[in-house]
């Protein structure tokens, strides 16, 4: 399976979530649109309303759960990797943990 990198599914995600939100500021600006107005006609116009933007939503909130998962066992995958890599070789793990140190060190004392 072709992994994609943790900031491919962000991005993923972000558009997923931004299509969602779309979709709710549609339903909001129709109920306040039906509140404007009166009668069975506006309660009948915003359910098919409500109707429509759900059948629009209800995949976009599939594709982030989805999404999640995906994101979930990239995650795993990347840790199982990292942790395999130390196992390999603790040496240099320990090296290049010590050199991140020291940089972040002397980054924080300037």
């Amino acid at each position: 399976m072709a992994s994609s990198s943790p900031s491919d599914t962000s991005r993923y995600l972000s558009a997923e979530y931004a299509a969602l939100k779309e979709h709710i500021e549609q339903l909001a600006a129709a109920m306040e649109q039906a509140a404007k107005t009166e009668g069975t006609e506006v309660l009948k116009a915003l359910s098919e309303r409500a109707r429509d933007i759900l059948s629009r939503a209800t995949p976009l909130v599939d594709e982030l759960a989805k999404g999640a998962d995906k994101a979930k066992f990239a995650a795993t995958e990347g840790r199982e990797h990292l942790e395999d890599s130390i196992r390999k070789q603790p040496l240099l793990a320990v090296g290049i943990a010590a050199a991140v140190g020291f940089l972040l060190a002397s980054l924080r004392r300037r």
